[in-house]
């Protein structure tokens, strides 16, 4: 049995927010395949196979977070590790706010591979 690849793309709903909460039509609208999230999902999925790796691609949709998506489906999937990538964000700016990648590691109950 040979690995495979799961491309998971987060649609964060907060980003649909206004500043008096979620606006529930918004949100009730998202569904799979939103836009750009599908893209960047299909396009990870092409670049896979293209070099021969079985793969699958998901558009995750959480108001929780971004990592708290990403944690919950490889718990829900039974992922044996987890590769995230960071764009290496300023050290004051990631002690403050936290990056999506450092959040991921603190959270994931497997291995966690960060690319930059």
């Amino acid at each position: 049995m040979g690995a495979s690849l799961l491309v998971a793309t987060v649609c964060d709903a907060r980003t649909l927010y206004s500043k008096d909460g979620p606006d529930p039509a918004i949100v009730a609208q998202m569904g799979p395949g939103t836009g750009q999230c599908e893209s960047v999902a299909n396009a990870g999925v092409r670049r896979a196979t293209r070099k021969g790796i079985p793969a699958k691609g998901t558009v995750l949709q959480e108001t929780s977070g971004v990592a708290n998506a990403l944690v919950l489906c490889a718990q829900e999937k039974g992922a044996d590790l987890i590769v995230v990538g960071t764009q290496g964000g300023a050290r004051l700016k990631r002690m403050l706010l936290g990056s999506v990648a450092a959040q991921v590691v603190e959270r994931a109950h497997c291995p966690v591979f960060v690319v930059r």
